[in-house]
């Protein structure tokens, strides 16, 4: 009860304080209005809902859907409006987050004033108290958030949400939906219609699958019966199911990425970006460590005498060999990763 007293009074002094944003049941009335629950940012109204603190979340999606100059633009935009109405279906009743969209070939000069040049971007401004604190306030040295500007407008402190390029348009969905559930705190379910299509094909498919194993069912059995013919399958279907193919599909990163040449590379610079290809390569080495570990183990109940010896010197010197080539690759990530004995330069 006492921090929602003390919530309120820190509103109630940042409306005080500057020129509010429109009120919550302004926008509500609109998003109502809204056949995809997005509220459009008229000319004369562009000041008005950036400026002032907020006590709601805002999704701005900054774009031009009036061309094909921006295929991003328009490739994003259904996406947008998709989230935007599951996020009004899955919370009626809310007041506390609403999208709007600023369609830029309407809002030249404002984005000339503010140097927005260019577009799509999608902002993500919080609730103000989340973010600001007022000077008035004791200052309290705990208190992390930032003092109140004079004048919040468009591009005062917001979150950035990366629009991807390249992922699949449910795939994008999902991860946009994931984004401002997780920011806003609130549930948003995709409400897609049941597609009979891909239904009927997984069924074909599946039919055929299983017709095809009861017709060769005795060499499938057999097969099965065989320890080596399991262990290469279950390897084989751990690494398709681990590899990077379906690490891009989940992230929403390419599976290739480009040096500062521009010549094609498997590896993304930088400890904080990964693609696909870094994931299979990984998963590669992971084997060899792991297949070169079993022979070292194992391989006397196939080698005895010297070649023994000689066997298991080989497969220490492979392992170190493996292991200098894995971490040569993570030194183009990372220049100062400090477990690399030789530098082998391999991609």
């Amino acid at each position: 009860m006492r921090l929602n007293l003390v919530t309120s009074l820190i509103l109630f002094i940042f409306v005080q304080l500057g020129e509010s944003a429109l009120s919550k049941d302004e926008l509500k009335a609109r998003q109502l209005n809204s056949q995809s629950g997005v509220i459009t940012v008229q000319p004369s109204e562009f000041e008005e809902f950036f400026s002032g603190p907020k006590d709601y979340f805002l999704i701005t999606l900054l774009t031009t859907t009036t061309s094909n100059n921006c295929p991003l633009c328009l490739r994003f935009k259904p996406v947008f409006e998709s989230v935007s109405r599951s996020h009004r279906k899955s919370n009626p009743l809310s007041k506390s987050v609403f999208f709007v969209e600023v369609e830029a070939t309407d809002h030249g000069q404002s984005f000339q004033k503010y140097q927005i040049t260019t577009v799509p971007h999608l902002w993500v401004y919080p609730i103000s108290s989340l973010i600001y604190k007022d000077d008035n306030i004791e200052n309290d040295t705990t208190d992390m958030r930032l003092p109140l500007p004079e004048q919040i407008t468009i591009v005062s402190e917001h979150y950035t949400y990366p629009i991807p390029d390249s992922a699949p348009v449910d795939a994008m969905e999902i991860h946009f939906a994931k984004f401002i559930s997780q920011m806003t705190k609130s549930n948003v379910n995709i409400d897609k219609p049941y597609n009979l299509w891909l239904a009927g094909k997984y069924c074909v498919g599946f039919f055929a699958f299983f017709r095809l194993i009861r017709i060769h069912k005795e060499k499938v059995i057999k097969n099965l019966m065989n320890g080596n013919a399991f262990m290469i399958g279950s390897v084989a279907m751990i690494f398709l199911s681990m590899s990077g193919l379906n690490y891009c599909l989940q992230r929403m990163v390419p599976f290739l990425t480009k040096d500062v040449e521009g010549q094609l590379s498997f590896i993304a610079y930088g400890t904080q970006q990964q693609v696909g290809a870094e994931v299979m390569i990984s998963i590669f080495f992971q084997l060899c460590f792991g297949f070169i570990l079993v022979l070292m183990v194992d391989g006397g109940k196939l080698i005895k005498g010297k070649k023994l010896n000689i066997l298991i010197i080989s497969l220490a010197f492979s392992m170190f060999i493996n292991y200098n080539v894995f971490t040569t690759l993570f030194l183009k990530k990372n220049r100062d990763y400090p477990f690399n004995s030789i530098n082998i330069p391999t991609l």
